[in-house]
């Protein structure tokens, strides 16, 4: 790769970054709502606007999803009231080929993944139980624009892994090699599901810089941030 590839690469980066985003997040009343203001002080720091749905208002929420960025489901997002989140299907993937990005957190209950699955046979996600104890992000996809531009982030770890078919791909593992986070871009947007939450301000804004890329049809994967030595290595896209 040319340095002067980099520099542009890097240049269209914070150009895209300068906007702010659009967040709507989902939530349940789990516990008094006790994740409805899990993000209420990260947004204004973000310089991000943020519509809070409760998931029973699912129905209001999808045909105003054309007035935000991204759809956040912040933790326990369906754990209480579960909605049917698949009966909105066409409409969630309208969303995201269209440029938006679907960020589910906290998949460790069935009724925040299974309805993955009316989406389509290949959309499918299983959990799979893990040892609370041991269980966390070993392994990370570190070239992937999530975790590595502009900032460098890693996942925790949580009790419950994720399955997934060829179509997901896999950011994050276990020490067991079960998936803790899965990516799937669709159009012009993308997927992004973790067992870890919250998110936290960085991790935030390289999946906004994620989202500005694929908006562009670019997805750039630098194989070794860490190292990148100019002129050697490459630059995927795709």
């Amino acid at each position: 790769m040319t340095a002067r590839l980099l520099v542009s690469v890097l240049m269209l980066s914070a150009a895209l970054l300068a906007a702010p985003s659009r967040v709507a997040l989902l939530y349940s009343d789990h516990g008094n709502s006790r994740h409805k203001d899990d993000y209420d002080k990260t947004m204004p720091r973000l310089g991000w606007s943020m519509t809070h749905f409760e998931n029973r208002e699912v129905g209001k929420l999808v045909p105003r999803l054309g007035e935000f960025d991204i759809l956040l489901g912040s933790a326990l997002f369906n754990y209480s009231n579960a909605q049917p989140l698949g009966k909105h299907g066409k409409e969630l993937l309208d969303f995201v080929a269209k440029g938006g990005a679907i960020v589910l957190t906290d998949l460790n209950y069935t009724q925040h993944v299974n309805w993955l699955r009316e989406l389509g046979e290949d959309w499918a996600v299983k959990l799979v139980p893990q040892d609370s104890k041991t269980h966390s992000t070993s392994w990370h996809d570190w070239g992937h624009v999530f975790y590595s531009l502009p900032h460098k982030v890693s996942l925790g770890g949580t009790w419950m892994g994720l399955a997934a078919g060829p179509a997901w791909t896999v950011l994050g593992k276990g020490k067991d090699g079960a998936a803790t986070a899965l990516y799937r871009s669709h159009g012009k947007g993308f997927f992004y599901l973790s067992c870890h939450w919250p998110h936290h301000e960085n991790t935030l804004r390289n999946l906004w810089r994620g989202l500005q890329f694929h908006r562009q049809g670019l997805v750039p994967h630098l194989p070794n941030v860490e190292t990148l030595d100019l002129g050697k290595n490459e630059l995927a896209f795709s």
